[in-house]
Order: structure tokens, then sequence, then C-alpha cells
């Protein structure tokens, strides 16, 4: 079975989002990922929190209500989102040694989204 990695995936998203479609100026897209934030925030629901910039933004833009992380700690989850392969393709399972692992990675020429 074949699979997308995260480049191929946005590049078809992209391609299928611009078929047969015309804009008379070009879209801004702004894509906000963080890994260590739970939806603890106001436009998920939080009324502890006080949030009115991101609320603000969540309002009038898209909200993702149903999100999973690849790893349950960040590195792992992080590492997985750049480059758009899983933490067990990477090797990348814990917070410990994350930089020479990513060295690594790198110097194999590895694609990453920061490149």
């Amino acid at each position: 079975m074949n699979r997308l990695n995260g480049k191929g995936l946005v590049v078809g998203i992209l391609i299928l989002l611009g078929a047969g479609c015309t804009w008379a100026k070009p879209m801004n897209v702004l894509f906000i990922t963080i890994d260590d934030l739970r939806p603890e925030i106001g436009c998920y629901g939080n009324d502890e929190m006080i949030t009115p910039n991101i609320d603000r933004l969540a309002s009038k833009g898209v909200k993702f209500n149903r999100a999973y992380c690849q790893y349950p700690v960040c590195n792992p989850s992080r590492a997985s989102f750049l480059t758009g392969k899983r933490p067990d393709e990477l090797g990348i399972v814990s917070n410990k040694k994350v930089r020479k692992e990513m060295a690594a990675l790198l110097e194999k020429g590895f694609p990453v989204l920061g490149k």
C-alpha cells in the first residue's frame, strides 16, 4: 500500500483546491500548529482561559475540533509533523537525544518542511 508523506498530501490538497478555481487575489493561509497545547483555550469552550486574540482568529477561520497526534510526547510528534513520517519510521520515540537523531536525519538528506 502506498503511503503519502506530508509534502505529497499538502501538494495533493492544494491541487484539488486550486483545480478549476480562479481568485481575483491570492488566498492567505495561516496554519498554526502547537505540539504541547491541549484545547484549553476560550475558542474551545474553556471559560477560565482568557485568550481573546486566538478566539477572534478562530471565529474567522477554520478550527479543528478533532485532532490527533502521532505520539504522546512533543519531540516525536514535532519531528513527525516536520518530516511527514511516523515517529517509528524516524526512530524518534522519546524526548531524549533528539538533536543527535534529527541531525543524523538531516545528514541523510531527509526532507523537512523548514528547508
